[in-house]
């Protein structure tokens, strides 16, 4: 296994491996890259490169437009600071299991679309999830955390047969077909400034699933929104695993 430090301010628009691991790495080897130093990663910097195993970047702030897609063996990436995630980052990496950036706002189309082994995703921080498919088709996605989040765009959580129960405390807008094929989805429990869910936002769920909701009957359009035989409880306190923000 090779271990890669490099210090430099940021990782350039050029495809990272051409610049550095493709000259110094041997092939077949794995590669784990730390850098204390560099706070950018930016737009197709490591676009399908197909050594690396992990990333630990303890300064990176901003990672760009489809700056991990495709990387087939990444397991891990650690950028506890980046505040902005650009759109398709780490999109089809299906060995990436984990993902926590508590700095982040917003969301960008496809951000983690494909990663079939990501089991969590932890972004507190999150208040707007913009375009469509975010997490779609990932299917071992369980634990999530969007505490702040108020805005979901279509097809966030596409085809996500794991994610059994999702608490969204401040949101207030849910996307067409956000949750469509959520087979295992058995709870949502949603707060009281909800304003729209579309007609199909819980299409193709299991009819064991049950939607709470911190508001009156008739205050959201659409019911069920696609949850044909979903149990809709209204007028319920919000009561989820992740609390109200403060």
């Amino acid at each position: 296994m090779a271990v890669v430090e490099k210090t430099v301010d940021i990782i350039g628009d050029e495809r990272f491996t051409a610049l550095l691991l493709e000259k110094t790495i041997p092939d077949d080897c794995p590669v784990d890259l730390y850098d204390e130093v560099v706070q950018q990663v930016r737009s197709y910097a490591m676009y399908k490169m197909d050594k690396l195993q992990s990333v630990i970047f303890p300064r990176v702030t901003t990672v760009g437009n489809y700056a991990f897609y495709g990387c087939a063996t990444l397991q891990k990436a650690e950028m506890l600071l980046c505040a902005t995630l650009g759109e398709r980052a780490f999109q089809a990496c299906p060995l990436l299991e984990e993902i926590e950036m508590p700095l982040v706002m917003y969301l960008n189309s496809s951000c983690f679309a494909g990663c079939t082994a990501l089991t969590k995703a932890i972004f507190p921080g999150v208040t707007v999830m913009y375009g469509s498919g975010v997490f779609s088709g990932c299917p071992n996605l369980k634990t999530v955390n969007f505490q702040k989040m108020t805005n979901m765009g279509s097809g966030c959580f596409s085809s996500n047969p794991s994610l059994e129960q999702i608490d969204l405390p401040s949101i207030q807008v849910i996307g067409s077909a956000a949750f469509k094929g959520c087979t295992g989805l058995k709870t949502v429990n949603i707060g009281p400034n909800i304003a729209s869910i579309p007609a199909d936002a819980f299409s193709g769920t299991s009819s064991d699933l049950v939607i709470n909701l911190a508001v009156s009957e008739g205050t959201v359009a659409n019911a069920p929104w696609g949850a044909t035989d979903a149990t809709i409880n209204y007028d319920t306190p919000y009561a989820g695993d992740i609390p109200m923000p403060t």
